[in-house]
């Protein structure tokens, strides 16, 4: 696999020992600003439902649940909205348990 290319010569600090990552992704009125910024303006919007499973412990929406390849873990659905107008995400939730596949 490829490395990402950095423009900006960017290098957090991701380190579970510093608590960075848990204190952006516990800071929902932040994230609700920076996707509305990023939201203003569009017109045409796509979603994308993926799941993540994990044997990590201590997740709490972290659910069994029935999936189409019938894997029976731990597992969180992740919904993605982005804008084709910006080609930006505009929203991402994750939410408990099972989605129910729907094919079209």
């Amino acid at each position: 696999m490829g490395a990402l290319y950095d423009p900006n010569k960017l290098t957090p600090n991701l380190s579970p020992k510093n608590g960075v990552l848990k204190e952006v992704g516990a800071d929902r009125e932040g994230q609700n600003y920076i996707f509305g910024e990023l939201s203003r303006n569009g017109r045409q919007f796509v979603y994308d439902l993926s799941v993540i499973f994990t044997r990590s412990e201590g997740i709490n929406i972290a659910e069994d649940g029935y999936n189409k390849d019938h894997v029976y873990l731990p597992q969180i659905n992740l919904a993605l909205l982005y804008s084709v107008d910006k080609g930006l995400p505009t929203m991402v939730r994750a939410l408990p348990g099972s989605i129910k596949d729907i094919s079209i």
